[in-house]
């Protein structure tokens, strides 16, 4: 996609994003020290976690899915 487009599409759907893991408090608070404090250990363990958080996302939307075919059947 050529940068143009993407700063095009960047303006139309700026109001609709949010960011990732919005929810978890956790999560951005280690950010949040990460970033005034980054080394390669906090930046890896900020890294584990989103993995984790996104792990267990998945795995929820997933069991959701499964349960919604079943009483589809």
């Amino acid at each position: 996609m050529p940068v143009a487009a993407v700063e095009r599409l960047a303006r139309r759907v700026a109001g609709t994003l949010t960011a990732r893991f919005s929810s978890r408090t956790r999560f951005w608070l280690q950010f949040e020290g990460c970033a005034t404090r980054p080394d390669a250990g906090s930046v890896e363990s900020l890294r584990r976690l989103g993995l984790q958080i996104h792990g267990a996302d998945s795995a929820r939307v997933q069991a959701l899915q499964r349960r919604h075919r079943r009483s589809a059947a």
